[in-house]
């Protein structure tokens, strides 16, 4: 493959991998195919290097083909935080009168170091702490939150929503399920998981 194409083919992964089931898909093929691409350039890179005729002009494109894995890397990125977005834009969207969310809140001022990534609240219902799960650490919290207020007369719902079914590892999925009042996947189910989250705030607050 030529200079030419290296760099073609790294910007087509960095500016396509995001067209397929909501961004997430392909990512991870695309970054492993990215890094495959430049390990190939360096190695045609040190040959041009011990040619006898060398150009500098010749190993330009080095550099290019870094920012343009840069790209991609960035590309990553921005899907990862798209997921959170789309979701606080829809529950706005959807939410009933009266009902205001809050983004980054304390859900219950009794342990106000502990936070959620959306609290929603309204009048005489519990409020409900919304973990946005892309990893295990929101489950980790979402936990402690459950556990450092139950008990406590007005205590918060706690759910929380999954970008996708292996978002986080299983043996910390399958923990938070058994002890989170609410959980739902997003990726392909969307609006059928805003929903699920919505219907928490049924439960009236507990005295």
């Amino acid at each position: 493959m030529t200079v030419d194409g290296y760099c073609l083919w790294l910007y087509l992964l960095a500016t396509t991998s995001t067209h397929h089931s909501g961004g997430t898909r392909c990512l991870p093929l695309s970054l492993q195919a990215a890094s495959f691409l430049m390990r190939k350039a360096w190695r045609s890179t040190q040959r041009c290097l011990r040619r006898p005729k060398f150009r500098p002009q010749q190993c330009v494109f080095f550099s290019t083909i870094s920012r343009v894995a840069d790209l991609a890397l960035w590309t990553h990125e921005r899907v990862r935080s798209t997921f959170k977005e789309d979701v606080k834009a829809k529950l706005e969207a959807s939410l009933p009168e009266g009902v205001t969310m809050e983004i980054d809140g304390v859900p219950d001022d009794r342990v106000k170091d502990l936070r959620a990534d959306v609290v929603l609240r309204s009048p005489g219902v519990a409020p409900v702490a919304l973990y946005l799960v892309q990893s295990d650490v929101p489950l980790f919290e979402a936990m402690l939150l459950k556990s450092e207020t139950k008990g406590l007369p007005g205590r918060p719902r706690v759910a929380a929503l999954l970008e996708k079914e292996q978002s986080g590892t299983a043996k910390t999925r399958l923990r938070a399920v058994n002890r989170l009042d609410a959980w739902a996947i997003y990726a392909g189910e969307d609006d059928s998981a805003v929903e699920r989250i919505r219907e928490e705030l049924q439960h009236p607050a507990l005295n």
